[in-house]
């Protein structure tokens, strides 16, 4: 049953590599570092699988990190056209005031040039209250130009400002995007690197028991028989038993012991990593979550509307 369970786990194992393998990275969550550590805790695995794991859940770090800098990009561009339709609404607002007074006052015009159509009044005191009607219009649009000049140059600076804004958010996007690739690619350089050390040492390692454990049997057989290493008789025949232990050792325990020796010089860095991915991941989930409730909207949303 034990066995069977092992098999199972390890099948998961390969199926979730050659998923990743041959589908675009997809994020990770809590969920999938719980199985990546189940599999990095498994004797079953060999180190090398585990390192080339660990590779492909980093490469999914990395999906979360796009999604992050996306929700980040889409937020300042929420935030830029709020800003901008508030403001664009304002000055919009004002210029159809201005139209209701440029009406009023066309009004006003129709209305006098109605009264000098009767001929010029012979009363003084209404062609005084002509002339200043016509005054006051003349100085109402006046009032009203400049008013609508100032409103327009406002206007246009608004949509210049905006466009700016844009710029300086797409600009930002590719500050984010742009190292980003490459900050990965270390992480994953160095995993490979790991990988090849811990195998070159540990074929390295690997001499130590290979030479000592015959040489070992060697010299006990020499206290209790008084033939071999202590042996005035240096012929290689004399040193049998050095030979069979180490046959016999290559053979029957060597790739044993080299998987011993490798998960000891291995495990220190998987460990390591696994922490270094664990802690970038709850970072990317606490930055997210900060946002979702900063801006009440979820990242799932952001992205189902972009």
């Amino acid at each position: 049953m034990k066995n069977l369970h092992q098999s199972s786990f390890l099948f998961f194992i390969f199926l979730n590599n050659f998923i990743y393998m041959h589908t675009p990275a997809s994020p990770l969550n809590r969920a999938d570092l719980k199985t990546l550590n189940e599999a990095i805790s498994n004797k079953n695995i060999p180190p090398e699988e585990k390192l080339e794991l660990l590779k492909q859940f980093f490469l999914r770090l990395e999906a979360n990190e796009e999604q992050l800098i996306r929700f980040e990009y889409m937020l300042d561009l929420r935030s830029a056209k709020r800003d901008y339709l508030k403001h664009k609404t304002g000055c919009e607002e004002r210029l159809q005031g201005l139209k209701i007074q440029f009406k009023q006052i066309d009004n006003r015009i129709i209305a006098a040039e109605q009264k000098l159509s009767r001929g010029i009044p012979d009363d003084l005191e209404l062609m005084e209250k002509l002339i200043a009607e016509q005054e006051s219009i003349v100085f109402e649009q006046e009032k009203l130009n400049a008013a609508e000049s100032v409103l327009t140059e406002e206007l246009s600076t608004v949509n210049i400002a905006y466009g700016k804004s844009l710029e300086r958010i797409e600009q930002m996007l590719s500050n984010r995007t742009s190292p980003l690739d490459s900050r990965f690619e270390v992480r994953l350089a160095k995993l490979e690197l790991v990988r090849r050390r811990v195998l070159m040492t540990s074929k390295v390692a690997f001499l130590a028991p290979l030479i000592a454990v015959p040489v070992l049997a060697d010299f006990m057989w020499s206290l209790l028989t008084g033939h071999g290493t202590l042996t005035k008789n240096h012929g290689i025949l004399s040193h049998y038993i050095f030979f069979v232990v180490l046959i016999l050792f290559y053979f029957l325990l060597a790739e044993r012991v080299k998987e011993v020796i490798t998960d000891l010089l291995a495990s220190f860095h998987i460990n390591k990593s696994f922490s270094e991915l664990e802690a970038l991941l709850k970072l990317n989930q606490e930055t997210v979550s900060a946002l979702e409730l900063q801006h009440q909207l979820s990242l799932a949303e952001a992205l189902k509307d972009n």
